[in-house]
């Protein structure tokens, strides 16, 4: 248990996931300069509250950092000459309620990659206008692409959905894209 404690006690994931199991909240009064700076109020007036402040903090510092991690790494690839391309996959149950319409969760996040005009697929508006197009329950519609995690048919879908991303930065295209698609196709004969 020493281990334990001296290796983990300090975490905030930890103590996030011990608050959910033990109703617990205290450890959020360590982390309001925190939150202060993260431009985050907390409201401690109730358990109710602590729970929806400690999954806010949680959410605010996990974008925060990962915001503050892609722009460095695009820095990075830039001066490698190479660039960088945010992916976003959702698991379904976020997909099922953005097809309600409610609201994503990451919403702050996806706003931050395009004021920082980092490239990004974002798959969950993806699925909530593929949704569109049926007439089933989003409960159905998940159920056709997900069992836990994406089967065959939802890679299918999410390579097709992130395709057009990728062929928009190549600078030639394969034969089987012809010319006009955003990049000069190859010239089959050249070098005969």
């Amino acid at each position: 248990s020493d281990f334990l404690v001296d290796t983990f006690g300090d975490d905030l994931v930890v103590h996030l996931l011990v608050a959910r199991r033990s109703g617990r909240y205290d450890f959020l009064d360590r982390y309001q300069a925190a939150a202060d700076a993260l431009g985050l109020p907390f409201d401690l007036s109730s358990q109710a509250a602590r729970a929806l402040a400690a999954d806010a903090f949680y959410d605010r510092c996990a974008f925060t950092a990962s915001i503050l991690l892609l722009d460095q790494m695009r820095t990075q690839l830039a001066r490698a000459g190479k660039r960088l391309l945010v992916l976003l996959s959702y698991p379904s149950n976020v997909v099922a309620d953005a097809c309600q319409g409610g609201r994503r969760p990451d919403e702050e996040f996806v706003r931050q990659l395009g004021e920082r005009q980092i490239d990004h697929v974002d798959s969950l508006a993806g699925h909530v206008a593929d949704y569109a197009a049926f007439s089933i329950q989003p409960d159905e519609y998940v159920a056709r692409y997900y069992d836990a995690h994406y089967t065959p048919a939802g890679n299918h879908w999410f390579a097709y959905f992130v395709k057009p991303a990728i062929v928009r930065w190549l600078e030639t295209l394969p034969p089987a894209y012809p010319a006009g698609h955003g990049a000069s196709a190859i010239d089959l004969d050249a070098g005969r």
